[in-house]
C-alpha cells in the first residue's frame, strides 16, 4: 500500500473468517476501457485473498491526495471522486472528506467490492479558470512598482510512502486476530 494513495483497508466480517489477505497496488486503465469522468490522480488495484468477498459486510477505504496536486488542478477536496471499474463501466463511490493531515487531504469511502479503482477530481473549483463576462478595459493605466517573481517549475506531487499504512495494516491484522480468537 505504501506506493498508492490508499493508507488503510477496513473489512467488517459477517462471521468467523479464518484467514484474510488484501493486496493494494498501483493499477492502470484497461486497454478496452474509457477513463472515468474528471482528471485521474491514481489508478489502484485491490484484491482479496484467502477469504471470500461474501464473508464481509463492509469494505472501507481510506486514502490521501496531496493538497498541492488538488491546488494545481484548481480543485478542492469536495471535488475528489472514487470510481470502481465494473463490466458496465465506472461506478462512482460516495467519498467522505475527513480533513487534512500534513500536506494531504484525507478521504474515506465504502466500496461494495474489490477491484480497480480510480481517484479523480471532478471539476474546477468555483471561480477558477472560468471565462469572465465583464467588459475588458482597453485603456492602460500606469502601474505601481510591483515586481512579480517568476513562477517556479511545476512538478506533479506524488504520495509519500509513510509509516501510517504499516500501522493501519498492523491494526487491521490485530483486530482480525482478536475477532477470530473470540469465536
Amino acid at each position: 500500500m505504501d506506493k498508492t494513495a490508499i493508507s488503510a483497508v477496513t473489512l467488517t466480517a459477517d462471521g468467523n473468517v479464518k484467514d484474510v489477505m488484501v493486496t493494494v497496488a498501483k493499477g492502470s486503465l484497461p486497454r478496452d476501457a474509457e477513463a472515468p469522468a474528471g482528471t485521474v490522480y491514481q489508478y489502484i488495484e485491490t484484491n482479496l485473498h484467502k477469504a471470500a468477498a461474501e464473508d464481509f459486510s463492509a469494505l472501507q477505504l481510506r486514502f490521501a491526495v496531496p493538497t498541492a496536486w488538488l491546488a494545481a488542478q484548481g480543485c478542492t477536496g469536495s471535488q475528489v471522486g472514487l470510481f470502481r471499474h465494473t463490466t458496465d463501466g465506472w461506478q462512482e463511490i460516495p467519498v467522505e472528506v475527513l480533513g487534512e493531515e500534513g500536506s494531504d487531504a484525507i478521504f474515506s469511502a465504502s466500496a461494495d467490492a474489490f477491484g480497480l479503482f480510480a481517484i479523480t477530481v471532478t471539476g474546477k473549483a468555483t471561480g477558477v479558470g472560468e471565462p469572465t463576462l465583464e467588459p475588458i478595459e482597453t485603456e492602460t493605466t500606469p502601474s505601481a512598482d510591483v515586481t512579480t517573481p517568476p513562477a517556479g517549475p511545476t512538478t506533479e506531487a506524488t504520495p509519500t510512502p509513510g509509516f501510517g499504512a504499516f500501522v493501519a495494516l498492523a491494526g487491521l491484522g490485530a483486530v482480525a486476530f482478536q475477532g477470530l480468537r473470540r469465536k
